[in-house]
């Protein structure tokens, strides 16, 4: 499901998408969730060659229990190291730069008081050194939104290479896990994939760093990060079958009708 797609439709059921604020981290009686930070598809496999791995799977105050609560607006102690490494070594680290965000009881949370949609909440930073002769990088996020949005305006995360803003080669929601209900409609946390392609760049690649803003009471659960010296020129993210597109519509055909029994 290209996130072309699945965006109208996450717009279209704000009220919906109103629970996660709900669920994010007070919890709600209807609530039942899945795994969160996963699952991930397993990237590195579907690139090939040499390769190395970065995840994060553990953003909750469990997790990192010294940094601050809510609002969230304090500086972090420190940036957030991966759960997990796999393959050749790469140092990895995820922090916040501005803004408002702090590990909530299951999830990183976008901070704030705002009940309008699409208020920013904060910006993050996920910085790591390149793997030798890096071709590929493939980036996973499993975000739950809030009132239609978890990016700030929409705009995915992005790659600058030296400091200059690389091209998405494809994006797609690869993954949606059910999170509850509200108004006896299931609620999604969505988990998109993003893969860009370096085979192109003839200067060395010195510095890595991607970045992406997300909304107030926007839950994020986990980032996979994974880099190879394959050069892979078409997209390997899976895409998900339509179902979950027929059921938000479904969903959203219901919400409407009925809004409409109560005028």
């Amino acid at each position: 499901m290209n996130r072309s797609e699945i965006r109208p439709c996450l717009l279209g059921i704000i009220g919906i998408s109103a629970t996660h604020w709900a669920i994010g981290d007070i919890g709600a009686a209807t609530v039942t969730t899945t795994t969160k930070g996963e699952p991930f598809f397993d990237a590195s496999s579907l690139l090939g060659g040499l390769g190395s791995t970065a995840i994060w799977n553990g953003l909750s105050s469990d997790d990192h229990p010294g940094f601050p609560r809510f609002p969230g607006s304090e500086p972090w102690p420190n940036a957030m190291s991966p759960n997990a490494t796999l393959g050749e070594p790469m140092s990895a680290e995820f922090d916040k730069v501005s803004g408002n965000a702090y590990p909530s009881s299951d999830s990183l949370y976008g901070g704030g008081t705002s009940g309008d949609s699409n208020s920013y909440g904060a910006t993050f930073d996920l910085s790591f050194s390149p793997l030798a002769n890096v071709s590929s990088i493939v980036l996973q996020v499993q975000i739950g939104a809030a009132f239609g949005y978890d990016f700030v305006d929409g705009a995915l995360p992005v790659l600058s290479v030296n400091g200059t803003p690389v091209s998405l080669l494809r994006d797609e929601v690869t993954h949606q896990a059910q999170n509850g209900f509200y108004l006896g409609l299931p609620v999604y946390v969505d988990t998109y994939g993003l893969q860009w392609d370096l085979s192109g760049f003839s200067d060395p690649v010195i510095d890595l760093e991607i970045s992406f803003d997300v909304v107030q009471h926007s839950q994020l659960y986990g980032l996979r990060l994974d880099q190879s010296d394959s050069v892979v020129p078409s997209s390997i993210l899976p895409i998900p079958e339509p179902s979950g597109l027929f059921l938000c519509a479904f969903a959203f055909s219901g919400f409407v009708t009925s809004r409409r029994r109560t005028c």
